[in-house]
């Protein structure tokens, strides 16, 4: 009796994952002992917690399955369907741990999913596959630094601490050619940050000054402690290469006495690791600093096309990215008419201010009333598309905000705005 209920208790759950079966097949499958009852129950509940359960459960759920070995790994070779296609349906977080199975055809689902630009999960995936890097697939990790989600450039530049040393050493040109490239240029302060600590393991230990600049950043995107942020991450990743923090306190201003100190004691330390002169932080990728008026904020994180934040200041400036950013200079008068025209327009929505449902897609409107507050309009969806989730009022929204970016000088980042707003919200 233990058996045929563990069965009947499996068996919706297995239909669900495994989607090939139908339940007459399931059910003989699993009468006729293809795997142990407890195990294959266990095997569907794991399964299940890893792509529908709680957030903070699935991970554990994922890591659970891979320990239970090969029975675990046919089911969700099973659930990703025929060549892969339903790859995307098993989530980010089994995603993120199919290459630990060590099975070839999961390794290959993963860069299939990698060279589709739709699919939702390539940071994970690309996470999984710089766990464990094989020789002949080096050149393709390495060519992922020039992807245009920075989780997946990340990924490719952790991926170097593990990859086969002589593999990687006929394509170190390369390899540093990138890592200058990220530090120098790229719009994320994590993957500069990434790249910085390479090169020092590389030996060219004066980027660690990119850090310390990191150290005196206070920007903020409007409510969102960017440089808060930038401070815990850099100090930490510091204190492990020197060995300690001079005291410095990540929690509290740099301008204080006590971080300015350190901050200096820091820089001095860095220093006394380079030899011959040191490399110099570019001018734009200096410490930025908190600005005063922004009353406009557009932010959008896609898994499919990245990460844009826009800030519209009353200084009739549009600042492009986090940290200092990108200043672009608007025609007098824009910011304001464009506050008062947005506010109208929201003023339609009454009280509501969140549409769709937790997922890997956000599009955010930041507006700054007249006491000074934020009033913020959040829409958020998983991977697939809802069409005409964003309100008629926000789609006339963000079509202004959209119309006021130079296009001549900007007409790259136009269409790039213009294809993640659609992808999060529909067509405006």
């Amino acid at each position: 009796m233990a058996r045929l209920c563990n069965a009947l208790l499996a068996l919706p759950l297995l239909l669900i994952c495994a989607g090939a079966q139908d339940p007459s097949q399931a059910a003989q499958a699993l009468a006729q002992g293809a795997a142990e009852p407890d195990e294959t129950a266990k095997i569907t509940k794991y399964l299940d917690l890893a792509i529908r359960g709680r957030i903070s459960v699935r991970p554990q759920a994922a890591k659970r399955l891979v320990k239970m070995g090969d029975a675990a790994r046919a089911r969700i070779q099973e659930a990703c369907g025929e060549n892969g296609a339903q790859l995307a349906e098993l989530g980010p977080y089994l995603v993120e741990v199919l290459a630990d199975f060590g099975d070839s055809e999961l390794r290959g689902y993963l860069w299939q999913g990698l060279r589709d630009l739709d699919f939702p999960w390539r940071g994970p995936a690309a996470r999984s596959l710089g766990q464990a890097p094989l020789e002949a697939e080096v050149a393709q990790l390495l060519a992922l630094n020039n992807d245009r989600l920075d989780q997946v450039r990340l990924a490719a530049i952790e991926s170097l601490d593990r990859m086969p040393p002589a593999a990687l050493e006929a394509l170190q040109t390369q390899s540093r050619e990138a890592l200058l490239r990220l530090v120098h240029r790229d719009p994320s302060d994590r993957v500069r940050r990434a790249a910085a600590l390479r090169l020092d393991l590389e030996g060219e230990h004066g980027y660690l000054l990119w850090l310390v600049e990191d150290l005196r950043r206070t920007d903020t995107y409007f409510r969102l402690p960017l440089g808060e942020q930038a401070r815990f991450a850099a100090n930490r990743a510091l204190k492990k290469r020197l060995g300690q923090d001079f005291g410095f306190r990540a929690e509290d201003p740099p301008t204080s006495e006590s971080n300015a100190q350190a901050i200096a004691q820091i820089q001095a330390a860095v220093l006394a690791r380079v030899k011959g002169p040191a490399p110099q932080v570019p001018d734009a990728l200096r410490a930025a600093q908190k600005t005063e008026g922004d009353l406009i904020g557009l932010e959008l994180r896609s898994c499919r096309v990245g990460e844009f934040f826009l800030r519209w200041n009353r200084a009739d400036v549009l600042y492009i990215g986090t940290g200092k950013g990108l200043a672009v200079p608007l025609i007098p008068g824009t910011v304001e008419r464009l506050d008062g025209a947005l506010k109208a327009l929201v003023a339609s929505l009454g009280k509501e201010r969140y549409w769709g449902e937790v997922g890997c897609d956000l599009e955010q409107l930041r507006l700054v009333n007249d006491a000074g507050s934020v009033d913020a309009f959040l829409i958020s969806k998983g991977q697939a598309s809802v069409p005409d989730l964003r309100p008629a009022a926000l789609d006339r929204a963000v079509a202004l905000l959209v119309a006021s970016i130079p296009a001549e000088e900007h007409s790259e980042l136009v269409r790039e705005v213009t294809r993640a707003l659609e992808v999060l919200g529909g067509e405006f």
